[in-house]
């Protein structure tokens, strides 16, 4: 039960947060000196590309995630 709770929150809350960080890394690459903001940058991706854009790269951040939490779990089973 608790892999699906830690699923549901990674996927409504850490997945936009985690594309909003990536793209504000891309974005001061590109631009050097240039001071982006969480709110900003987000509100950019949003006018941009829409909504579904918080959501590119869901399917291989879930299967990060799957295959760390169930690694994590059979250690911390094992110790």
């Amino acid at each position: 039960h608790f892999i699906i709770l830690d699923l549901f929150h990674f996927v409504l809350q850490i997945q936009p947060i985690d594309m909003i960080k990536v793209r504000i890394q891309v974005l001061a690459g590109e631009n050097p000196g240039i001071k982006y903001t969480p709110l900003g940058v987000g509100k950019q991706i949003l006018a941009n590309d829409g909504y579904r854009a918080f959501y590119r790269g869901l399917d291989a951040a879930l299967m990060r995630q799957l295959t760390y939490t169930t690694s994590r779990f059979g250690i911390f089973l094992n110790l």
